[in-house]
């Protein structure tokens, strides 16, 4: 359906709307002859709005990673539990289950996801630590997979901020060797692509990445 500009001279205001709404605005307006022109005016305000909210862009929902046949039976019976047994003291333990099952089947998003639903219906969970250092092994791993450093940029602060918050946790030493292999990774991806541009004859970019190394 085409939109266009329409102007209302007695509202003296222009607004969006649908070519076959605007039609319909028009008939309301004979429809009204004798009316005082305040109801008039009101009436088409509302019908205008109603076709401004029709031509605007719907919101776009965030997709939520899908299982494999391997997983899905697993997420399926997690699901039906949980939705008959909404309290139940099982519920943190299923899930901690389920990321680790993702992780072996290489979900690592869809191992986060289960994270963040822990971490969100469990703040002060007994699993908390362990379910952190999953989510971040799991973020670890997905970004080397891809090779994206963003993520790993990402992957780092969680690790960073996973040491200063739990002191005590038996996973430190895992976090610990997460940063620094997440380091080391890319590291090494940097001084390739300073030889790189060594080899091309480009000092500045090369320069670039061996300052990256310093810093990192």
């Amino acid at each position: 359906m085409k939109c266009k500009m329409w102007y209302d001279s007695e509202m003296r205001s222009g607004v969006d709307v649908c070519m076959g709404r605007v039609g319909r605005s028009r008939e309301v307006l004979r429809m009204t002859k004798g009316i005082s022109m305040r109801w008039v005016r009101l009436g088409i305000f509302m019908l205008l709005g109603i076709a401004a909210a029709g031509c605007a862009p719907q919101p776009k929902t965030e997709d939520i990673p899908k299982s494999t046949p391997s997983t899905k039976a697993a997420d399926e019976a997690y699901v039906t539990f949980r939705n008959t047994h909404e309290n139940s003291p099982k519920i943190p333990g299923m899930i901690v289950r389920l990321v680790k099952q993702h992780m072996e089947a290489g979900e690592y998003l869809l191992a986060r996801f289960y994270c963040d639903e822990y971490r969100r219906d469990f703040p002060s969970g007994r699993q908390r630590d362990e379910i952190e250092y999953l989510r971040i092994k799991a973020g670890m791993l997905h970004a080397k997979k891809e090779q994206n450093d963003r993520q790993m940029e990402q992957v780092k602060a969680e690790a960073r901020q996973f040491l200063a918050v739990f002191r005590t946790s038996p996973f430190r030493a895992k976090v610990q060797k997460i940063l620094e292999t997440l380091r080391a990774e890319q590291n090494s991806r940097y001084e390739e692509l300073a030889r790189y541009y060594e080899k091309k004859g480009k000092p500045k970019a090369a320069a670039f990445y061996r300052e990256k190394i310093e810093k990192n």
